[in-house]
């Protein structure tokens, strides 16, 4: 006889920029879970299929980080998978909204990267970090919007004074970057 996994209880989910997080109740592990299935929607019927999987996990948590700069709302349900393919009934349906990252006020003077929540386009990603850094960046970061590279010149991860693996001491970062012409209002410096 099959027992169905049990479903997910206690989804929650919680938006921040870019991305929203979502945490749940895991069930019991008769039968043997394999993964949940994480399926969304931009509606509140959240249908389960192939086209609304956004992610598997084998943990009670899941965070959907590729939402991008601009606010967006997320419907989800969650799914148990057990180790024979059988599935659950999905969990209840959760809403939350991501939020505006800063870095889509107004008009970008000098941008690094991409916002993808991935940063493979910046040096020492994604392997090198903790370990390169002080090796490729003795002085600090120091790069010059449209003449460095953002795949040698522009880290990944800058360190605190608070981190060991960079000496716990202070780290300087610099962007560069030349302006045609003085902007009429204030500018500000912003990260997303």
């Amino acid at each position: 006889m099959t027992t169905e996994p049990a479903p997910v209880t206690g989804a929650t989910a919680e938006g921040r920029t870019g991305a929203i997080d979502l945490s749940w109740d895991l069930p019991g592990w008769e039968p043997l879970v394999d993964h949940f299935a994480i399926h969304a929607s931009k509606s509140p019927e959240v249908e389960i299929s192939s086209a609304t999987l956004v992610g598997t996990t084998v943990y009670g948590r899941f965070s959907h980080d590729t939402l991008g700069p601009e606010p967006v709302t997320r419907h989800y349900r969650i799914v148990t998978v057990d180790a024979a393919g059988g599935r659950s009934t999905p969990s209840e349906t959760v809403r939350a909204s991501s939020t505006k990252s800063m870095t889509t006020y107004g008009r970008a003077l000098a941008q690094v990267g991409e916002f993808d929540s991935k940063s493979l386009e910046l040096a020492l990603a994604p392997a090198g970090g903790p370990r390169g850094f002080r090796a490729a960046f003795p002085d600090g970061v120091d790069f010059v919007h449209g003449r460095s590279d953002p795949g040698t010149d522009w880290s990944y991860l800058h360190p605190g004074p608070e981190d060991e693996w960079a000496g716990r001491t202070e780290h300087t970062f610099r962007l560069r970057f030349t302006l045609d012409t003085v902007p009429e209002a204030r500018s500000d410096s912003r990260s997303g």
